[in-house]
């Protein structure tokens, strides 16, 4: 069987690239129609639609309790988001709150934004995990890079759509400091390690690691800004917590000839957990992606 050609495996990333792009601008609608409490509740909905699309596309056989982990999961980091929101209002001035007031917001446009950016986030992560690891010859960097080029492509295309005359007037790298650097080569950092996070575990776990690092950046936030934790954040990190041991604890078991729940029929060849073992790889998986994860989040909410 002859290999695909580079152009052709390249454009496979055009799909990710563009969904990236769309939700990108999706975020910041979803942002301006919504309160901060909404948001961040509707949010942690990608959580429940990345195991969907892995059921989908990769074949993930997911048990019963490890469905009901992910919602326990988006409801903990719901909580942890809401006591970060609660603690920082304090300083909020009457002004300001008098300015978001007058913002004319509308709430469906606003969560039909999030809905379906949560969609896209699924399908983004898993499609990527999805070629990563079906097409091993080809490196994660090369990968990485190659999405980096389209989604430079179509970032670079609506920036002269829509700021042509910005651009014109001002160059197209204005506003650019020191610290703007720092947070482009962090987000950057970022990425390089999510993409190593669905190479060696998988979307899913992303999504834990993700939650444990939020658990782990606001913890650190007491001691650098002597920020104020509250009880939504122990009560929300207990409930993250308990996700992720019911996950690693309950692995998919496959009986042959049997379909159970949403792992109907013979288990997919990448999605596939076998009885032996299978709890002890999961949770090496999970401790691996913690760190992998915890750096990323680090890096992108250095600044």
């Amino acid at each position: 069987m002859s290999s695909m050609s580079p152009i052709s495996e390249s454009i496979k990333l055009t799909i990710p690239a563009f969904l990236y792009v769309v939700q990108n601008y999706l975020l910041f609608f979803a942002l301006s129609n919504l309160s901060v409490p909404t948001y961040q509740v509707t949010a942690q909905g990608k959580i429940l639609t990345t195991a969907v699309f892995s059921r989908i596309l990769l074949k993930k056989q997911i048990s019963t309790m490890q469905y009901l982990s992910l919602l326990l999961l988006a409801g903990g980091v719901a909580l942890v988001n809401l006591s970060e929101y609660r603690t920082s209002t304090i300083t909020i001035t009457n002004t300001t709150t008098a300015a978001i007031n007058t913002h004319e917001q509308n709430q469906i446009l606003g969560l039909l934004a999030v809905g379906v950016t949560c969609v896209t986030s699924a399908i983004c992560g898993v499609y990527f995990e999805l070629l990563i690891k079906t097409t091993t010859q080809i490196s994660v960097h090369k990968r990485n890079f190659q999405l980096a080029f389209w989604s430079f492509l179509l970032t670079t295309g609506t920036i002269f759509y829509n700021d042509m005359d910005a651009v014109m007037d001002k160059g197209l790298f204005q506003g650019f400091d020191g610290a703007v650097i720092v947070v482009i080569v962090c987000q950057a950092l970022g990425g390089l390690l999510v993409s190593l996070m669905l190479k060696y575990a998988d979307a899913i776990l992303k999504g834990f690691a993700t939650s444990v690092a939020i658990l782990v950046a606001t913890a650190m936030s007491v001691i650098l800004f002597d920020a104020k934790l509250s009880f939504l954040f122990f009560l929300g990190g207990g409930m993250v917590g308990s996700a992720l041991k019911i996950y690693s604890s309950y692995p998919y078991q496959y009986k042959e000839g049997v379909g159970l729940g949403f792992g109907f029929g013979s288990p997919g060849k990448m999605g596939s957990n076998t009885r032996t073992g299978s709890s002890h790889c999961t949770f090496r998986k999970v401790k691996f992606g913690l760190i992998l994860m915890a750096l990323a989040f680090l890096c992108c909410s250095w600044y």
